[in-house]
């Protein structure tokens, strides 16, 4: 239900479902587009600066042929002290972002929301259903869409 839910508030404001533009053949650089994804998480140190920790991330992307899924994003501008810790290694989340770059085998993504998703009750049933009720922003930017 909240996938549903969600795919018709991003489609009311332009926001494409990644999985859908791919296979619809109607994604294009400077789309914003969504996705769940099961990203890997890597913090590159080596590149920091003042005010700036990248941290990339890869994911696939289970079209008609499998297409990698990459970005990088600061980790400096997360939403919290412990987001940085929610966003290391393996994890589902929810992304928001531009396609600033694109070829048959791969996607890069620059990200302007990703969301891990928690359960709003204490049920433990529903917990066990695997079906978030809300995403939790743990990195965020200012969305910039390119004018037309």
């Amino acid at each position: 239900m909240l996938a549903t839910e969600l795919a018709d508030a991003l489609s009311s404001l332009g926001v494409g479902e990644l999985a859908r533009c791919v296979l619809e053949q109607d994604l294009r650089t400077g789309q914003v587009v969504g996705a769940e994804l099961d990203l890997a998480f890597q913090r590159d140190r080596d590149h920091d600066a003042p005010g700036f920790k990248p941290v990339s991330f890869t994911a696939v992307l289970d079209a008609d042929e499998p297409m990698r899924v990459t970005g990088t994003f600061n980790s400096a501008r997360t939403a919290g002290s412990s987001a940085t810790d929610s966003l290391a290694g393996n994890r589902r989340a929810y992304l928001i972002g531009t396609v600033t770059n694109l070829s048959a085998a791969r996607i890069e993504l620059t990200p302007v929301f990703i969301g891990i998703g928690s359960f709003v009750d204490d049920d433990p049933a529903a917990g066990s259903a695997g079906v978030p009720r809300r995403y939790q922003p743990v990195q965020r930017d200012r969305l910039r869409v390119p004018h037309h």
